[in-house]
């Protein structure tokens, strides 16, 4: 693995939560997740993650993870973002299509899918998908929480999550405030 994945301190837990400082594309610690996992993905080892959080922010941070990585996403066919307030089941048939398509450039293809929900039926409709698509392709799910997504699909995918200050601060107050023997 590369010195983008090396150990870092604000890493929490084996799910990738983390506590962003304010953010600046390459000095923002979830960009380095990204490349990180995206340089995995792009190596073989997983295909699917569920990045959950501020949308907006979000994609800045994977395409410029994706562009650090000499991966093009302006103008590049390989390269395709979705973004729809809600992930239907017509928007998962169009992306179960277009990833059994081989890629132009022939190595690899990357979906970016941001929404603010998805239905039950979509989530159904991308299990298989999400599983085992076509060889060098890559899903980004960017969703605001991972409790709108089902347990089967999100076992599916590599969950990352950014810890907000308030979120911090309440737990760790509630540490803070909890016996020694329950912290």
């Amino acid at each position: 693995i590369s010195e983008l994945s090396a150990p870092r301190s604000d890493l929490k837990g084996t799910d990738g939560i983390m506590d962003p400082p304010e953010r600046s594309a390459r000095t923002h610690p979830l960009f380095f997740c990204y490349t990180s996992l995206m340089k995995l993905t792009l190596d073989g080892t997983h295909h699917a993650y569920g990045l959950m959080g501020d949308s907006k922010a979000l994609v800045l941070d994977v395409q410029s993870a994706l562009e650090a990585m000499e991966f093009s996403t302006a103008g590049n066919p390989d390269f395709q973002h979705i973004s729809v307030e809600t992930i239907g089941i017509s928007e998962a048939r169009m992306i179960q299509e277009a990833q059994s398509r081989k890629s132009v450039s022939g190595e690899r293809k990357v979906f970016l899918i941001e929404a603010k929900g998805i239905t039950r039926e979509a989530q159904n409709a991308l299990l298989k998908v999400f599983e085992e698509p076509s060889v060098g392709t890559m899903f980004l799910l960017i969703l605001p929480n991972r409790e709108l997504l089902l347990p089967t699909l999100a076992s599916r995918l590599s969950m990352v999550e950014e810890r907000t200050k308030a979120r911090n601060t309440e737990e760790g107050l509630i540490f803070l405030r909890a016996s020694s023997p329950k912290r």
